[in-house]
This record gives structure tokens, C-alpha cells and sequence, in this order.
């Protein structure tokens, strides 16, 4: 079944009163070019709103567009999400995107796909590169998208933080390695560094942890091994194994190899420059099978700093800048799950202070 397209809501942000400063920025502001300007509409105001020496632009909003956002803006709660945050930028003097997916449903897996919407959020940093903070929430998935992400954030931020609030796991927590610091809080958690891969299941493409094919693949084996060498028929296990598909296993173990190898590539790029062996280390970790049995097995944020050996930052319960971006998860979350007129369900969010596209998926 194919992805269904991109929906989009993009919101030009406005300063009070309509009017954008330029030339006395406060600090950790947005940067980049004016989209006013930048869209040929620019007009100056009256001399008598001109204040400090700067120069003030104002556009007023098309009526039609305006009521349409706002119409949709009031269902959907992006004003308030946005509104949000800016002000947890105000916080941190850092920009902030937005990338949210749905643990409940096949498409909320990271993909190629997504790739499309990353580059408008990159788009919207501007023409600068400025420091960026990725809200993530991920049920991990592609760890090409993984790597193509962070390669795009690389490109256009000076530094990357990844803020785990809640979940990112597998391909999530790839992302998370390409940050130079890991945040978390109370409720945020990593996860085994375990590649899924797409099976189709009566027409419709599920997503199934690498290691879970090698592992039965290995305990088959095993079995017949066993059965053999105590006399006992393994015809059985014979036409079981004949069943495997050996060459999607392979495949299987070259992707933990794979994701492997980007792990330790991203450690050394970001969070320990030219530290190979500690990168080694952690993705021996990261990706020990005997250690990590479940793939949804949690690595809460202790145990990603002190066992794992990550660079993370633990926000206490009661930090501001943990309960503004714990605030934005729950909005984000309380969103996705709202009913829709038409059988489709939300799957993922994408959304910066000015951008703001949704991907939709059918329900069931």
C-alpha cells in the first residue's frame, strides 16, 4: 500500500500587532531571511511606528487564507504548539523542530518519505546556520532515513541536541547518537540499536526487528543440531529450515552491521570527536543481542549516561524547560489521537515555530 501524500499548514510567524523587527534581535531569536521580505511584500510602516533607529515591516494577511488557517489552527491546536514553541526557544536560545510518529501504526516507522518534510523544517532555520534542538519521538525504522536526517541537520545547524521526551527507539536512537548532547527527563527513553525490516503481511507492509529473523533462524538451527546429536528425528527441523529464506537473513545481519558501523560513525562526528574506541564501545552495547533480549527493551536516562556511556543531560521533573517540552509531547500526542471526518489517522508531525505538515495513514 502506498504512503498517502504530505499534508500541509504552514504559518508565516507574526510579530504584535503584524509587525516584524529587523536589526535588534533579542537573544536565542529566530535568525535567517525575512519570509516577508523574501516573498516580495514587504512595506514600510508610517514613520511614526519607526522606533530605536530600526526600521519596522508590516503585511497584513490575506482575509480568505487568515480564516482558513485560523479555522484549522483552532481544530487542529498548531497556534498553541507553535506558540509553545517559540518560547521554549526564548529558553534556550536554540532553535527547535519538531518530529513526532505514531507508535500505534505501520506508517509511524521513519522512512524515506520523511525526508521531504525535514528539508522544509530545515528550510524555515534560514539562510544562517544557527544552533538546533530535534524534539524526537520515534518507533525507529529506516536507518538510511536515520542517517539522511541527520545529515540534513548537520548541514544546516551549527550544533545539534536531540530531546528525547518520551520514546525514540531503534533508527531513533541512531538519531540520537548524531547529537553532540542526548536530553532527557523522567519519562524519556532510548532503545536497542536494532534495524526493522519490511515484510508485507496479507498486503500490508509490517516493519520487524532484524535480529528477531536472525534469532529464530539460530534457535532452528539449534534445534536440529540438538535433535541430532541425541538420536532424535529431526526431519522436522529439516523442512522448517528449508522454509528460511537465507538470503534475507544475511541481509538481516548486514543491516546490524550497518547500523553499527553509523552509529560509531555519528559518536565520533558529534558527540566524541575522534574518539573511536569509546564509539565502539557504546555500539557493542547498543547492539548486544545477549544484553538487550526484547526490542523494545528501555534505556531509561541513567542508564544511558552511566551504563551506556552517552552524553546525556537529565532535566529534573520540575526544570521549566522540562515541563514546557513534556508540555509540547502531550500536545503533540493529544493531536495525533483526535478523530478525523475520513478514515485516515494522523502517523507523523513535522512542525518548527513556522512550519507545520502532517503525514496521514489509513485506519487499522
Amino acid at each position: 500500500m502506498k504512503r498517502l501524500p504530505l499534508t500541509a499548514l504552514r504559518s508565516e510567524k507574526r510579530w504584535p500587532d503584524a509587525v516584524r523587527s529587523r536589526g535588534n534581535w533579542p537573544s536565542g531569536a529566530l535568525t535567517g531571511p525575512d519570509p516577508l521580505e523574501v516573498a516580495g511584500q514587504t512595506r514600510p510602516i508610517p514613520p511614526e511606528r519607526v522606533a530605536g533607529g530600526t526600521r519596522l515591516y508590516w503585511m497584513p494577511d490575506p482575509i480568505y487564507s487568515d480564516v482558513l488557517r485560523r479555522t484549522q489552527q483552532f481544530v487542529e491546536g498548531t497556534e498553541q504548539r507553535q506558540e509553545l514553541i517559540r518560547d521554549i526557544e526564548k529558553m534556550t536560545g536554540r532553535r527547535l523542530l519538531v518530529y513526532h510518529a505514531s507508535f500505534q501504526h505501520q506508517f509511524g516507522q521513519m522512512s524515506g518519505t520523511d525526508i521531504n518534510a525535514m528539508v522544509d523544517l530545515t528550510d524555515d532555520l534560514g539562510a544562517r546556520r544557527v544552533p538546533v534542538d530535534l524534539l524526537l519521538h520515534s518507533p525507529g525504522g529506516d536507518a538510511n532515513a536515520a542517517e539522511q536526517i541527520l545529515n540534513l541537520l548537520h548541514q544546516r545547524g551549527s550544533s545539534l541536541r536531540v530531546v528525547v521526551p518520551r520514546s525514540a527507539k531503534s533508527a531513533g536512537t541512531l538519531v540520537a547518537l548524531g547529537a553532540r548532547v542526548i536530553v532527557m527527563g523522567v519519562a524519556s527513553e532510548l532503545g536497542p540499536v536494532d534495524p526493522q525490516m519490511p515484510i508485507v503481511v496479507g498486503g500490508i507492509p509490517r516493519y520487524i526487528p532484524a535480529q528477531a529473523f536472525i534469532d529464530s533462524c539460530d534457535e532452528l538451527i539449534g534445534q536440529a543440531n540438538d535433535a541430532q546429536a541425541r538420536n532424535l528425528p529431526a526431519g522436522g527441523y529439516g523442512a522448517l529450515l528449508q522454509t528460511i529464506n537465507v538470503a534475507f537473513v544475511n541481509e538481516a545481519r548486514r543491516q546490524i552491521a550497518h547500523s553499527r558501523q553509523m552509529g560509531e560513525r555519528w559518536l565520533v562526528r558529534a558527540m566524541y570527536p575522534n574518539d573511536q574506541t569509546r564509539a565502539a564501545e557504546i555500539m557493542q552495547k547498543l547492539t548486544a543481542a545477549n544484553i538487550h533480549q526484547s526490542h523494545g527493551r528501555m534505556i531509561g536516562a541513567k542508564m544511558a549516561r552511566d551504563e551506556i556511556g552517552l552524553n546525556v543531560r537529565i532535566l529534573a521533573p520540575s526544570s521549566p524547560l522540562w515541563r514546557a517540552l513534556w508540555r509540547l509531547h502531550l500536545m503533540n500526542e493529544l493531536w495525533m489521537a483526535q478523530p478525523m471526518p475520513v478514515a485516515l489517522i494522523r502517523v507523523k508531525l513535522f512542525e518548527s515555530a513556522n512550519v507545520s505538515l502532517s503525514q496521514m495513514g489509513p485506519v487499522g
